[in-house]
Order: structure tokens, then C-alpha cells, then sequence
């Protein structure tokens, strides 16, 4: 009578939405049998015939899965995402691969690796995104270079043309002595160019979970580079205006 009942069930169930056809198909491919004793015992004052007239209607279907402890849920939610992203894996292996301490449930930390991984494997950070990742990461550093460049030579020529005669300085020492203004002052004004532009650059762009992926980390470093290199050749502009001392 019971199995009948289950059977009943799972055919409810089953033409109810995609959804939970997909979740019950994989529960029966790879649940163990201590997870579906928590699949039953979880729901005691819910038989099966009750759970099939819940069933009914679509929406009915969220209940009856808020009923299940958040591991258990986790671990449905794995195995059919598993079997409708990739079907031409073996869903036991892929189970074994989540289920790092193999308890047949999914903890929170287990389910999160597993999404971030099977994001980026089937989706990726798509090309608008890693580009906002670089101009955010880059823009920064274009002030930053263009302050330090200019600077440093601004202020290498002043101390040079003040200084350089009165106390024997070489060309170099002028510019290593401009060098430490433009520093000093530069790392200043890149804090305050960083806090502006926090305000200005759209983040919602930007899902919050991209920081765990390589290609953001490889996109913020291409993006400072290339910033840095612009700001540096930027401020090579004074050269145009300077007059070389003989």
C-alpha cells in the first residue's frame, strides 16, 4: 500500500512542473537510502496520499520541498541542476564530487563551490562584465600614473634648475628627488580618485559573487596594468613644454 502510494506520489509529482519532475528523477538516481529516510521522516504528519493532493496544484510543490531539512534540499537542488546542465556526466559522480564528506547531505560551503563552479563552467562572466571589472580596476591607476609622471617631472626639473648648479646634483638626482614628491603626493591623490570613482563606475554590473572567479582577479589585473601604463604615458605630456638645460 505504501509503495503504491509512492508510486502515486511520484507521478503527481512528476507532471506537475519541469521543475519537479527533474528533482524527483534525480532523487531516485542518486539519493542514498539515509537521505530518502529524511525525505519521509521529514514530512510526518504528511502521508503520501496528502502530499499527492498538495501536489495538485503547482505551487503546492514549494511546500512540500520547504518541508525537507536545508541539506537534504541542497542535495535535490544539486542533482537536478546536475542532470539538466550536464547530462552526459554520470550524476553519481557528480554527487560524489559535491558531497566532499560524503554524509549524503549538501552543506552550505559544499553548495556554494559547486555553484560557483558550474556558473563559470556553463555561463562565465560574460565580456560586459569583465570589461567593467577592468575599468574599475584601471581607472585609478590612469590618474595615478598621470599624477606621478607629471609630477616627477615637473618637479626633477624645478630641483634641477634650482638646485642642480648651487649643489652639484646630476639630472638623475634631480629626478630620483622628484621622484619622492610625485610618490608621496601621488598615492594621496589615488585614494581620493579611488573613493570618487567608487561613486561614479557602475557596480550593478558587477554580480557580487564574480570576485570568486580567475577571470575576475585576471580581468582587475590586466585593467590596473593597462591603467597604469596610460597614466605613465599621459604624464610624459610636460615633456612637450620643457626647454632642455645645456
Amino acid at each position: 500500500m505504501h509503495r503504491n502510494a509512492s508510486v502515486a506520489v511520484s507521478r503527481r509529482f512528476t507532471t506537475v512542473t519541469p521543475t519537479a519532475s527533474t528533482l524527483v528523477s534525480a532523487f531516485g538516481k542518486c539519493a542514498s537510502r539515509e537521505v530518502r529516510k529524511t525525505f519521509t521522516s521529514q514530512v510526518p504528519h504528511v502521508d503520501a496520499v496528502a502530499m499527492a493532493r498538495l501536489l495538485e496544484a503547482p505551487e503546492m510543490a514549494d511546500r512540500v520541498l520547504e518541508k525537507l531539512s536545508p541539506g537534504t534540499r541542497r542535495y535535490l537542488v544539486v542533482a537536478a541542476a546536475s542532470s539538466e546542465w550536464q547530462p552526459e556526466t554520470q550524476l553519481s559522480k557528480t554527487m560524489d564530487a559535491v558531497d566532499e564528506d560524503r554524509d549524503s547531505k549538501i552543506s552550505a560551503q559544499e553548495y556554494l563551490k559547486w555553484f560557483e563552479r558550474s556558473f563559470e563552467a556553463k555561463h562565465g562572466l560574460s565580456w560586459r562584465t569583465l570589461c567593467l571589472v577592468a575599468a574599475y580596476a584601471g581607472a585609478p591607476f590612469v590618474a595615478f600614473g598621470c599624477l606621478d609622471n607629471s609630477l616627477m617631472l615637473l618637479s626633477g626639473d624645478a630641483i634641477d634648475g634650482m638646485f642642480g648648479e648651487r649643489f652639484g646634483l646630476t639630472a638623475m638626482g634631480a629626478a630620483a628627488l622628484g621622484g619622492v614628491c610625485s610618490g608621496a603626493l601621488g598615492v594621496q591623490f589615488h585614494g581620493a580618485t579611488q573613493r570618487v570613482l567608487h561613486h561614479i563606475l557602475p557596480r550593478q554590473g558587477i554580480p557580487t559573487f564574480a570576485k570568486r572567479f580567475r577571470a575576475y582577479k585576471t580581468a582587475g589585473t590586466i585593467g590596473t596594468s593597462c591603467g597604469i601604463a596610460l597614466g605613465l604615458t599621459i604624464g610624459m605630456a610636460p615633456l612637450m613644454w620643457m626647454t632642455p638645460r645645456h
